[in-house]
């Protein structure tokens, strides 16, 4: 018998793949679509009805199962969104995502052994249940990264030839009870990656150009002014081009990748410095749905780093001379969202070309001022019109949802060709 664990799926074709899952709904009004990069159930609008998505028969000894839920219903009494591993109507155990609570699900021969924690989702973006040695235990994760144990319980029925269930729907009648998404079946989130090798020397950037053999694509590329972004051979951190920024008095680049749904996420660029900027200027930032930005990072003409939080406050601000000249550096940002105006996060760090050993590093713990709103986007370049006459270098763009932590550096890609200048 396969373990849980070896079936997984991104959901990112439009179409549900039916070796793995079997459809169906009960009640009505429902219905359930791979749509957008996720498997979708859409809530009936005033009925009773549920559709769901089984697995075939799998084994969850020494295995586990882990999915993120982006979107969950509308908060009204009557709606649900579910994990499951269930032997068989009698007995399943999971999670059950409600408008208040989650409930940690265990039916043992038709008799309810749940509990009950209060919904965050912020913190509880990511569900998994796993077993080892004979217990169970219902975890939660903002990021899939760090884990919280929520219960723990002895196996009570046959983990060995289960099915994995994901379903939504509506016990009552409710009048907009809105979607319940999954995503990153078993698989962690994407990193999205962009190497400056699509187009040819002196190419101005443009969204449109942006792709193809330069990696993910940007969702949009905005210069003011008479700034100048352009594919260039000058120098590069990997293959044989970096993207070349010549700003003028007054100009900005911003260019953005955009998500949405996350309260956690992650950007990081390789920057070259040929000299520092003659005031203080915004590189890397991430941006959230009301076009607020929670954490930005910025050098000044001294090269001293500081990071900013949602209000504008500099959180952070290192020595002098923290980020070099003449050499590339990688700077890595990320951000939490809070559940008020103080229990926010932002990571940062730099590190010499692809070292995995940060020269300086960062972290606010959870004390900050992020916002509450989820995020939108993540900016690279010169990110305000500041007079900034220095031009400067970027390569190795690289953006990933769900993630308060690092990304790896692009020395872990295939196929990657180093230079350094």
């Amino acid at each position: 018998m396969a373990k849980v664990d070896t079936l997984t799926d991104n959901f990112d074709d439009n179409s549900i793949d039916n070796t793995k899952w079997t459809t169906g709904s009960t009640g009505s009004g429902s219905s359930i679509a791979e749509t957008g990069g996720q498997l979708v159930v859409t809530l009936p609008s005033g009925v009773v009805g549920f559709s769901y998505a089984d697995s075939d028969i799998l084994d969850l000894t020494s295995s586990s199962v882990t999915v993120e839920c982006p979107t969950r219903p509308n908060a009204t009494n009557g709606t649900e969104q579910a994990l499951q591993l269930r032997l068989d109507a009698s007995n399943y155990l999971g999670f059950k995502m409600l408008p208040t609570t989650i409930e940690l699900s265990h039916l043992i021969a038709g008799t309810q052994n749940s509990t009950n924690l209060s919904r965050d989702d912020r913190l509880q973006h990511w569900f998994r249940i796993r077993e080892t040695g004979g217990t169970v235990y219902w975890e939660t994760s903002p990021d899939r990264t760090n884990w919280t144990i929520q219960r723990s319980e002895a196996a009570a029925f046959d983990l060995s030839s289960v099915k994995v269930r994901l379903h939504g729907g509506c016990w009552q009648a409710v009048a907009s009870p809105g979607t319940a998404a999954f995503d990153n079946f078993n698989l962690e989130s994407p990193t999205f990656r962009n190497t400056a090798e699509g187009q040819a020397n002196a190419t101005a950037l443009t969204a449109a150009n942006s792709g193809g053999g330069s990696g993910n694509a940007f969702s949009t590329v905005t210069v003011t002014g008479s700034l100048a972004v352009t594919y260039s051979t000058d120098m590069s951190m990997f293959g044989a081009q970096s993207y070349k920024v010549v700003p003028n008095a007054s100009t900005a680049l911003y260019i953005r990748p955009t998500t949405s749904g996350a309260y956690t996420g992650a950007c990081q660029m390789y920057l070259y410095l040929p000299t520092y900027a003659n005031t203080n200027q915004l590189f890397l930032a991430i941006y959230n749905s009301t076009g607020s930005h929670p954490a930005r990072l910025s050098i000044d003409a001294t090269g001293t780093v500081r990071i900013s939080n949602l209000a504008g406050s500099n959180v952070h601000v290192s020595s002098a001379g923290t980020i070099p000249t003449g050499q590339w550096a990688r700077l890595d940002l990320s951000a939490q969202v809070g559940s008020g105006t103080t229990d926010g996060r932002i990571i940062a760090q730099a590190s010499l070309l692809n070292s995995f050993t940060p020269f300086w590093s960062y972290d606010s713990g959870y004390t900050t001022n992020t916002g509450t709103d989820t995020l939108a986007e993540y900016r690279f370049g010169k990110l305000d019109t500041t007079p900034n006459i220095a031009l400067f270098y970027m390569d190795g763009l690289a953006w990933r949802n769900n993630m308060i932590n690092f990304i790896p550096p692009e020395s872990s890609s295939p196929g990657i060709t180093w230079f350094t200048a």
